[in-house]
């Protein structure tokens, strides 16, 4: 199959560059080289692309969403802004991101940045002590180059990205702490797993990982606090326990390797994620073809909807959130992206415990400063008054069809911000109430 013939896209991953200034101690690429990507070779990438999400888009998809990865994706800054520059002319309506070490950063690159609206993925690990140790003696240069976006107004453009070691559990409070209060308000804390963790090391993690949840939701009972807070492991387990009863077993992480996601290399290799174009091991067996030289598409087991982790998945408490771990880990550790480590099950068994114990916290915090949070709040608002307005009564009563009438208005007014789970269940439910009046007007009629 050719490329629009495969794909259907909806993000797409550029790496621009092989090259990186640091020499971060658990970094993953250990084929790091010069080479990079052409700004012609870029535009002609995205203009294939966008073409591709073009052709098989849908009323309300979302728009057209574009990484820039590396290496350090801003010692190639020219690719970055000749593609952005490419498709505002063009008139694409695509969203920009950028993961970066954050120490290359000047002023012009500042004002592309904002003008164009650039996301920044930034990784930093913490406190000073930690992140200098793993990145290379930087933090004093990611927390001036931070500032400077800052003092810009830039804020809202940054979200920090957290590695988190197995010996830096026991600060892992102190770490989101000390990047909230550089004013970065939406914190990504990542567990590394394709190392060793130590028994001890899940028990750190454990008594660690309740104290941030304790410290956050302290936060969001503050009502004197005005200053947003995302903490995103909370958020997608939050999330991800609460979905549970709405949401069919799935078993995919991510949409690497599926036909709406691919990443391409500085040389035009499709790869399924972006994780492996600079990693040896494996690399030919995932190349997926080339878009420059416009070559077949050839399919890989990379990531499908068959997971095998290292206990009993069905007798795990994880087993409908879980979804099989980070396949590119997977693939490195065990030569297979579906088959998942055993310190990945049980970190993932350890934070949905946290979120079964502080779900009932979402629901009570006097002052909740998270976009998404309030936004999970409004759905499941809207799921009570269904049960307790309308299912609760008998149908077509007048207590019924007040409920009815009352859930149909809020409906519409949140219907922006309906999750997609909520939404199949409201289409489902509304769906069979339809049924249950079509059979009771014909009912009717017979009687008559």
């Amino acid at each position: 199959m050719k490329f629009d013939e495969y794909f259907k896209l909806k993000d797409l991953t550029l790496n621009i560059t092989n090259g990186c200034n640091l020499r971060c101690s658990y970094c993953y690429a250990v084929d790091k080289n010069a080479q990079k990507m052409s700004c012609e070779d870029a535009c002609v990438i995205i203009d294939r692309c966008y073409h591709n999400y073009e052709l098989n888009k849908q009323e309300g998809d979302d728009e057209f969403s574009v990484s820039f990865f590396g290496g350090e994706p801003f010692t190639n800054f020219e690719v970055i802004e000749a593609v952005l520059k490419h498709s505002r002319e063009k008139g694409y309506n695509i969203s920009f991101g950028v993961t970066t070490n954050m120490t290359i950063l000047d002023d012009h690159m500042i004002d592309i940045i904002e003008e164009y609206e650039l996301g920044m993925l930034i990784s930093i690990d913490g406190i000073k002590e930690i992140h200098d140790r793993n990145r290379c003696n930087s933090y004093d240069c990611v927390k001036n180059n931070i500032q400077k976006l800052i003092d810009r107004g830039l804020g809202y453009l940054l979200e920090a990205r957290v590695t988190v070691m197995p010996k830096d559990v026991t600060h892992l409070v102190d770490s989101v702490k000390s990047i909230y209060e550089m004013g970065i308000s939406s914190i990504a804390p990542v567990c590394v797993t394709d190392t060793k963790w130590e028994e001890q090391d899940f028990v750190n993690f454990e008594e660690n990982l309740d104290k941030l949840w304790e410290w956050v939701f302290n936060l969001y009972n503050d009502s004197d606090n005005h200053k947003n807070l995302s903490v995103k492991m909370i958020e997608d387990y939050l999330e991800k326990v609460l979905l549970v009863p709405l949401n069919d077993y799935e078993t995919k992480v991510c949409s690497a390797g599926s036909f709406t996601s691919c990443s391409i290399g500085v040389n035009g290799d499709i790869l399924p994620c972006h994780q492996r174009h600079t990693v040896k091991y494996g690399y030919n067996n995932l190349v997926m073809g080339n878009i420059l030289e416009d070559t077949d598409i050839k399919e890989i087991e990379f990531n499908n909807y068959t997971i095998k982790g290292a206990y009993d998945c069905n007798e795990c408490i994880a087993k409908a959130i879980c979804k099989g771990g980070c396949p590119s880990e997977n693939y490195t550790y065990n030569g297979d992206g579906n088959i998942q480590n055993e310190t990945q099950c049980l970190i993932t068994i350890i934070m949905v415990n946290a979120a079964i114990k502080y779900q009932q916290e979402l629901l009570t915090s006097a002052n909740i400063r998270s976009h998404r949070l309030n936004v999970l709040i409004e759905n499941l608002s809207l799921m009570r008054l269904l049960f307790d307005k309308v299912l609760s009564k008998e149908p077509f009563s007048q207590e019924f069809i007040a409920g009815l009438t009352q859930f149909y208005e809020k409906l519409l007014d949140a219907e922006s911000i309906l999750l997609p789970a909520f939404r199949n269940a409201f289409d489902t439910v509304i769906k069979d109430l339809v049924n249950i009046s079509s059979t009771l007007l014909t009912d009717e009629d017979n009687n008559a």
